[in-house]
């Protein structure tokens, strides 16, 4: 089990995996179910929904950085000299 407040690290590949890690905290966010019964339920909530808004504005971050870093390498590939 991982200390309380722990976030785990996966290896960075590039945009890509960011961006999908980031899909999976929102749809495990969406999956997340209240429990009423527990007397922190609001508290719970309350942090899961400003959690699922920071992921969704860094998702957008990502798919802006990966959609602008796209035309630099193809321009790259095309400004090399063939031969």
């Amino acid at each position: 089990m991982e200390p309380e407040g722990s976030w785990r690290v996966y290896p960075y590949v590039d945009d890509s995996s960011d961006i999908f890690y980031v899909y999976e905290l929102i749809e495990a966010l969406d999956r997340r179910r209240p429990q009423p019964e527990r007397p922190d339920a609001d508290a719970i909530a309350r942090d899961a929904a400003a959690l699922r808004r920071r992921a969704i504005h860094r998702l957008a971050e990502l798919r802006a950085r990966s959609r602008s870093a796209q035309p630099r390498r193809a321009q790259s590939r095309e400004a090399q000299p063939v031969g």
